[in-house]
């Protein structure tokens, strides 16, 4: 059905946007809606008065400047009263004391905050008149100054609410680093001397005791330090209350530097107290990596910073102007992604319109959104090299669930107990023994459709107490199927109790799952893990879970590249270990075309979802009336796969 043409709605929208652009700091004046964020935050209230002083005139003023004892006082002099605004209008305090370089046109201009700006200034400031310790996470899109934003904010305490207070600025590389420091030499260089709330004339950055990494703030005893998180020595006994953390998604990770270490250290320095500060802002990178995980932790509730996503469309000059003949051309070719921008987002034609034109710039439309995200999912999972999409296991983790501990088997976590009746499959993928070794992990799956996790258990233990451990868990659940990854195994020194694990398995075990020999008809026991094997088992776990992700749908068996899979009826597994989906949100494809968890990150209990799938979709389920051991011990071969 053909919709109407919305001009009138549109011609709405777009007054209202505009709206919220008619912004006057200097009078106070503001006209924002609040953002649909993940954050309820209002600015502070606002009190007219009217100043009868020289220069003076009506202006709208922060409450807790009105209800300061100095204001009576300061309105007899207009140089006074701006001295004191500063001390409690942030964002006046922009426009009449910081200059910044215009990016669209290279000139050097007032400061105005822009509507994404004055959205993160209200969080922040709900939380310092609060009393609180402010903390923020910050995912960007591009080009609209969210670092200006957080440099200035630091800026503003230091040089008009408290001396002796001293911060930090640290992103991936130095020089970025030294260009936001750049920003506070430009504001302290045009900085008002008659508004300036220091001891003496001088308004000054100044190395601190010849260092080339700290600066001094002349006359308000405040120091900015400049590190990067290729050099976290920097930091390591520096007193410091406000911390600036650019482009955290882009921090190195290496067995000997990691951003969670640096992120110790600044915890361990930062106060839990009023007037400090933690901001990590960054662009996306991909998931799993650091900044994608505090940024998840963050959005649960479970993290100590308010999490706020500014979209390309909350960006005042992402939009283009349109005629209505040029609308209603427009309207009548919507794609599906523009109609939900339409419909769900709430945006006017004229973003619409920007967003089709930006979009030819970029060959598919995955890069145009890591650039520009609509969502804070669209900008993880477009900008990296992840195996499994954003989307979908967020779909799968919505089906996790609170385990509970196993009372007579310690560490095993539990989501089902066995069902009479039931097949499981249990998985073992072999890890070290060493608290920095990968972990093992014995998984239960039911092979009821669609497949469900049941139970878990993942540890740092040795090979045979593993082997021990293993068999009891599959005989409780009804003699599962057992299949063990066999590389490590096999390639074990015998003195380290690895090599006869298999072999304990297969004396003492009825259900073991064997795989055929290459160069024998004699089957061997374990699955052995390879490039032919790995492939399709990450190739059938890509199904799966895009499966979990697609609403109201199944996994048609007949998409698989096998020959006969009739007797399949596993349409895709539930996932219930919100740590598996972790590991899915890490996986990457490596340049080489294979696949891998990034350091520091694990795949140990992905790759036992990865059998699980893989063994069950070899053969059907063993036959109820089978009950010898000689016969159950049957390689399961695979069939037109292989």
């Amino acid at each position: 059905m053909k919709l109407p043409f919305p001009w009138a709605e549109h011609r709405r929208r777009l007054l209202a946007r505009q709206a919220m652009q008619d912004y006057d700091p200097i009078k106070g004046l503001r006209d924002d809606l609040p953002f649909d964020d993940l954050t309820d935050v209002m600015p502070q209230p606002r009190v007219q008065v009217t100043i009868t002083s020289p220069g003076g005139g009506t202006f709208m003023i922060p409450r807790s400047m009105y209800n300061d004892p100095e204001f009576s006082t300061a309105s007899q002099s207009m140089t006074h009263w701006e001295k004191l605004r500063c001390r409690h209008d942030f964002e006046f305090w922009c426009a009449r004391c910081v200059t910044i370089r215009d990016k669209l046109t290279g000139r050097y201009i007032p400061f105005f905050l822009n509507r994404a700006q004055r959205h993160v200034t209200d969080i922040l400031e709900s939380q310092r008149l609060a009393g609180k310790p402010m903390r923020l996470i910050l995912l960007k899109a591009r080009q609209w100054g969210g670092s200006t934003l957080v440099q200035m904010y630091m800026a503003w305490i230091q040089t008009c609410l408290a001396t002796n207070i001293h911060s930090l600025i640290c992103a991936h590389v130095k020089d970025t680093s030294k260009s936001i420091l750049g920003m506070y030499s430009t504001m302290l260089d045009s900085y008002p001397p008659d508004l300036w709330q220091g001891e003496g004339e001088a308004r000054a950055f100044r190395p601190f005791e010849r260092s080339t990494n700290i600066r001094t703030i002349t006359g308000r005893g405040c120091r900015v330090t400049v590190s990067s998180a290729e050099c976290q020595e920097a930091l390591r006994g520096s007193d410091i209350a406000l911390a600036h953390l650019s482009e955290v998604a882009f921090w190195p990770s290496t067995p000997a530097k990691s951003p969670a270490d640096y992120m110790r250290t600044v915890n361990g320095t930062v106060g839990l107290t009023p007037m400090t500060l933690v901001a990590l802002e960054s662009t996306a990178n991909g998931t799993g990596n650091y900044f994608h995980d505090e940024w998840q932790r963050c959005v649960a509730g479970k993290g100590d910073k308010t999490p706020v996503f500014v979209p390309w469309y909350r960006i005042d000059m992402y939009a283009q102007a349109i005629t209505e003949d040029e609308g209603r051309q427009l309207w009548e070719t919507l794609t599906d992604y523009e109609r939900d921008l339409w419909y769900n987002h709430g945006l006017d034609l004229e973003q619409i319109a920007w967003y089709r034109a930006k979009l030819k710039e970029f060959p598919t439309p995955d890069a145009m959104h890591a650039e520009f995200p609509t969502t804070p999912t669209e900008a993880f999972v477009n900008s990296g090299a992840n195996v499994f999409r954003a989307e979908d296991i967020q779909a799968m983790r919505s089906k996790c669930l609170t385990p509970r501990e196993d009372e007579n088997e310690p560490g095993l976590m539990v989501w089902a107990t066995p069902s009479s009746g039931h097949e499981y499959i249990v998985t073992v993928d072999i890890g070290g023994r060493s608290a920095r070794s990968d972990y093992s992990v014995v998984a239960v799956l039911d092979r009821q459709p669609p497949m469900t996790v049941c139970a878990q258990w993942r540890g740092h233990i040795d090979h045979d107490l593993l082997g021990e451990l293993a068999m009891r868990v599959a005989t409780t659940y009804n003699e599962a199927l057992l299949v063990v990854e066999s590389n490590t195994l096999e390639t074990a020194d015998e003195s380290l109790s690895g090599a006869g694990v298999l072999d304990t398995l297969a004396r003492q075990y009825p259900n073991l799952y064997y795989r055929p020999a290459s160069d024998s008809t004699i089957p061997r026991p374990g699955l052995h893990t390879n490039r032919s094997t790995k492939a399709h088992m990450i190739d059938l776990l890509i199904r799966a879970v895009r499966t979990a992700g697609t609403s109201g749908s199944d996994w048609s068996v007949s998409s698989l590249p096998c020959a006969d899979l009739s007797y399949l009826d596993i349409p895709y597994y539930i996932e219930r270990d919100n740590e598996a989906c972790n590991e899915f949100a890490s996986y990457i494809c490596l340049p080489n075309g294979s696949y891998s968890a990034p350091y520091p990150k694990h795949d140990d209990i992905l790759m036992t979802r990865a059998m699980a799938l893989y063994v069950a979709n070899q053969e059907p389920p063993q036959d109820p009336t089978i009950s010898s051991i000689t016969s159950r011990a049957q390689p399961w071969r695979i069939r037109g796969c292989l």
